[in-house]
């Protein structure tokens, strides 16, 4: 099959750059490739190269910017990428990884809660004023209109 290697021991593996790609960790094989070579991916806790060969049950544990990190148990291989759910079967992911990235995403849900609005468009004048009284430390207060 395209992409497999068989291994001296008879069994079969796959790259860890390709294999993060077939289970979709990463949208294209040269982003999984990128991050194994700046040491996001470990395997059994150890620094790789992007050709190293995988094996069944060994932990890849993933690091993205912005995201919490995925320790993935592979399952299995595939010979192309195939769809989320057949990815699923490929590999299983440790409950730990699963609460982290549960109180990740609750995290991340609360910070933009409590972020504060952004206005829409440039500021308004009187926005201008307000911005500019409070830099220079002085009280703004709103004329009283006429009428």
């Amino acid at each position: 099959m395209w992409g497999m290697a068989v291994r001296e021991d008879g069994g079969e593996g796959t790259r860890v750059d390709r294999w993060l790609w077939v289970v979709r960790v990463f949208k294209t094989r040269s982003l999984a490739a990128r991050a194994v070579g700046l040491g996001q991916v470990e395997v059994d806790g150890q620094r790789v190269k992007p050709g190293r060969q995988l094996k069944v049950g060994e932990l890849v544990r993933v690091r993205k910017s912005g995201q919490a990190e995925q320790v993935l148990c592979v399952r299995g291989f595939a010979g192309a990428r195939v769809s989320f759910a057949a990815a699923q079967a490929l590999y299983e992911e440790t409950p730990e990884s699963v609460a982290a990235r549960a109180r990740f995403a609750e995290q991340r849900r609360l910070d933009a809660l409590s972020a504060p609005k952004r206005m829409a468009g440039a500021p308004s004048t009187r926005d201008r004023r307000q911005t500019r009284a409070l830099k220079e430390g002085q009280v703004f207060s709103d004329p009283e209109p006429e009428g």
